[in-house]
């Protein structure tokens, strides 16, 4: 049996024998159809997921999954198929999770100023921690964050600084998590 070769085969097929190797584990075969069908995985879990930012690793996940699975696959559309179903179960999987909540709910937002009063010692240590942690960051952070107490959405607070919805998205996830933190 002789060995294909790149240059023996007709312009249409070397997605063929790209696949041959990628079925082999052979890392040409992984990086041809990485370049081939990554910016499709990445523009349909950001549509899906609305820019979340813990949707950027989801390609290469379906990348590795594909790459560890032990299917064969038979056709470049049985590839792309495995990539698309599997981007789809993992983009569901993050909407399903509990840490994926891109926009902060008010119960977990400390009511400015209005209630402080009334707030137990606890509570109060802890706004003084969280107006703290604000003060710390950048300039747009902050202006961010108090768009968002002021219930702006994410499109409009970027729009209002000049950022993309990602970037505020990011912000007010780490945020929450800092505040589930504490």
């Amino acid at each position: 049996m002789s060995s294909l070769m790149l240059g023996d085969l007709p312009a249409g097929d070397a997605d063929l024998y790209y696949l041959q190797l990628f079925n082999r584990r052979n890392l040409a075969g992984l990086n041809h159809f990485h370049k081939k069908f990554y910016r499709l995985l990445e523009v349909y879990v950001y549509n899906m997921l609305k820019g979340s930012p813990e949707s950027e690793n989801i390609p290469d996940d379906c990348f590795t999954a594909a790459w560890h699975s032990t299917r064969e696959f038979e056709t470049v559309t049985n590839l792309k198929n495995f990539l698309m179903v599997t981007a789809h179960n993992m983009s569901i999987n993050l909407l399903n999770s509990p840490r994926h909540n891109m926009e902060i709910p008010h119960e977990e937002m400390p009511v400015i100023h209005a209630s402080y009063q009334d707030m137990n010692l606890e509570d109060k240590e802890l706004y003084e921690r969280l107006l703290k942690k604000i003060k710390e960051e950048p300039e747009v952070v902050q202006k961010v964050i108090n768009d968002k107490w002021e219930g702006m959405k994410n499109r409009d607070i970027a729009e209002k600084h000049g950022i993309s919805q990602q970037y505020v998205a990011s912000i007010l996830s780490k945020f929450k998590k800092w505040i589930r933190g504490q």
